[in-house]
């Protein structure tokens, strides 16, 4: 038998902005760009980066056998995290982890590293590439 679920679940301790106490302001980055402009929050920022670092890393170490670095591997899993999520959302494929959430993103952020850097071996543009082969 299952267990019967409450309506309404218990609220969580990780409410509100992180490291933002009562009164205070977050920190937030507007960015615009021609006439697209949005806002990051300090929060969303640090786990784009963590995001980044773990899928550029995992990536790197795949398809190169190494790490590119700590600047390498958070580019790569930045601009992947882009790509993945485009691609995803083209194909409607949707990666959750119920227990994780940060997880199905590190996925996905993956995949698209996995295919960034595919890319840019089949461009010749990766490291051990030389000049005049």
């Amino acid at each position: 038998m299952l267990p019967i679920l409450p309506k309404d679940p218990p609220p969580s301790r990780w409410t509100g902005r992180c490291g933002v106490g009562e009164g205070e302001q977050p920190v937030v980055i507007h960015i615009q760009f021609n006439s697209l402009a949005f806002q990051i929050d300090g929060a969303t920022l640090l786990l784009w980066v963590v995001v980044g670092i773990v899928a550029g890393f995992l990536a790197s170490r795949a398809m190169l056998g190494h790490g590119l670095g700590l600047v390498g591997d958070l580019v790569v899993g930045i601009i992947g995290a882009f790509l993945g999520g485009f691609v995803a959302n083209l194909l409607g494929f949707r990666v959750t982890v119920t227990v994780l959430p940060i997880v199905g993103s590190i996925v996905v952020a993956f995949m698209g590293a996995i295919i960034l850097l595919l890319l840019l071996r089949l461009l010749g543009l990766g490291r051990g590439h030389r000049a005049g082969r």
